[in-house]
């Protein structure tokens, strides 16, 4: 009965291990997710006062965003995703309180409206990142962008 106990307890400790291990892993997978949507969202975003600017690439509307916060939102990866060498997959969002769109004809900005988001979803495939945006309703294209100014959100 005492060898079942020992061997029980042994069981339960290397689980453990794992457990921990794997939480381990997961926990620095995500600061590394966290660090690299840090780097991406300075890249495509302009902070101008209490706005941030966005402006997808040279034929895109510019956009301004007001009261935002950032979320990032990590999927479970499939026994497909690791064998395919994905170490971390998830989404890059950006939800504000509110938005309005400057017209690319015109210059002048519409009305505000509630709400507004940006989401790019992003994988790190063998230490590589890549970023895809929606694109219309149902496409997801590879991210290109036109960092705006400041000076482009005065016009």
């Amino acid at each position: 009965m005492q060898r079942v106990i020992s061997i029980v307890s042994w069981a339960v400790f290397c689980c453990a291990l794992a457990i921990g291990a794997a939480a381990a892993e997961d926990k620095d997978q995500n600061a590394e997710a966290s660090a690299q949507a840090e780097t991406y969202w300075g890249q495509l975003l302009t902070k101008c006062g209490e706005s941030y600017l966005y402006k997808g690439d040279k034929y895109a509307t510019l956009q301004e965003f007001r009261d935002v916060s950032f979320e990032i939102v990590p999927r479970q990866l499939t026994e497909a995703d690791k064998l395919n060498g994905i170490r971390w997959a998830g989404a890059f969002t950006l939800t504000a309180k509110a938005h309005r769109e400057q017209s690319g004809r015109s210059n002048q900005w519409g009305k505000w409206k509630e709400g507004g988001s940006l989401e790019f979803k992003a994988k790190d495939v063998q230490g590589k990142w890549h970023f895809v945006r929606k694109q219309f309703i149902f496409r997801w294209v590879r991210v290109t962008f036109e960092k705006p100014s400041c000076d482009a959100a005065q016009k």
